[in-house]
């Protein structure tokens, strides 16, 4: 059985006469909140394809967090699309037998982010309290992920959770714990592009998990793609009428800070292939890291590219990915910083957001 699906708090009805369209707006119907029932029910689903694009409000976003602790174990293919929140992800992978997982696909998935009483962190919060952790120095020795302390705390409630990349999965895979992947033949991880107002240690995190994962696949894998999304400002020159001080934010702030994340990122994962043998690997599949050829002398150094230009030409698999930098690709998808919501009640919280 198949199963596509876009999961918005709210479940199409097989009418949709006036009486339906007149009440779209009222909220959350009693078809609406069957939904998580049967989802349950569809255990024999094997191949799942489901995108989370909502955009909820007041007690919507309350049922969107109440989904069954089991959902869909009988998937062998998988592919997860959006945004979305870290219980639904956890029940999934929680549920699937990993040994009989074939194919996964984590296509610009975004963790919402949540308060510590487990509400969706909105847009606002992101912005005024994610500041302690931007712009780090991806890729150096002094570079910071999210600990498995912090993990603990941001489990139980102890600790905020920022919006931005979806690192979970891989971790729920790769942990200790873990089965193995003894079957995993497709693995295709798209990131998406970086925000200079995401806290930075996702990216770490989320660079360092797929290595992990590409790496525990590695006896198996006949397909690897890797994207990181690019923005399209990268490849546009100043035009008239923008202004100057927007321009040279771009070109001495965000730019470089582009470079130095895909830069950290393709270290992370050509590590991981040069590691291991892979010896039924036929398709290797490397995009969105043209910024890298494209650095100025000045960005170069400042990232220390010959060190990373080092490590794509000594690496075995230069030739078969096109030399890892040449494939561009825009990402024009939406960067998720957070929900709509505005002035959240933080008072709850005392300093918590100071140590998380």
């Amino acid at each position: 059985m198949h199963l596509r699906g876009r999961s918005s708090g709210r479940t199409s009805s097989a009418k949709s006469g006036p009486e339906e369209i007149e009440r779209a707006d009222e909220g959350l119907t009693d078809l609406d909140r069957r939904t998580w029932d049967v989802f349950a029910s569809l255990t024999n689903v094997r191949y799942l394809d489901l995108a989370s694009l909502h955009t909820l409000k007041g007690p919507e976003y309350e049922y969107v967090r109440q989904n069954p602790a089991v959902l869909f174990p009988g998937v062998t293919d998988l592919r997860l699309l959006g945004w979305t929140h870290r219980g639904l992800v956890r029940s999934i992978f929680s549920s699937i037998d990993a040994t009989k997982l074939r194919s996964l696909r984590l296509d610009y998935l975004n963790d919402e982010g949540s308060l510590p009483d487990g509400r969706p962190m909105s847009d606002d919060t992101n912005n005024e309290h994610s500041c302690l952790h931007r712009h780090g120095s991806l890729g150096s020795r002094q570079s910071q992920m999210i600990s498995p302390e912090l993990q603990e705390r941001q489990e139980t409630g102890q600790a905020f959770l920022f919006p931005g990349p979806m690192w979970y999965p891989m971790h729920l895979l790769t942990t200790p714990t873990a089965r193995p992947l003894s079957s995993l033949k497709h693995l295709q991880v798209k990131i998406p592009r970086v925000h200079h107002y995401t806290d930075t240690r996702l990216y770490e995190t989320i660079f360092r998990a797929t290595a992990d994962l590409v790496s525990k696949a590695s006896a198996t894998l006949m397909t690897l793609v890797i994207v990181l999304g690019e923005h399209d400002n990268i490849y546009k020159p100043k035009g008239p009428g923008q202004c100057g001080t927007t321009h040279m934010r771009h070109v001495h702030e965000y730019v470089p800070f582009y470079i130095r994340s895909a830069a950290a990122f393709l270290g992370y994962i050509l590590r991981a292939p040069d590691a291991h043998a892979y010896p039924r690997l036929e398709t290797l599949m490397f995009e969105r890291f043209t910024i890298i050829e494209q650095a100025s002398e000045r960005d170069a150094a400042q990232a220390n590219l010959d060190e990373t230009w080092e490590l794509i030409k000594s690496s075995r698999w230069y030739n078969k990915a096109g030399g890892f930098t040449k494939v561009p690709s825009v990402d024009h998808r939406r960067i998720y910083h957070g929900c709509d919501e505005y002035r959240q009640d933080l008072s709850g919280f005392g300093d918590t957001w100071e140590t998380s």
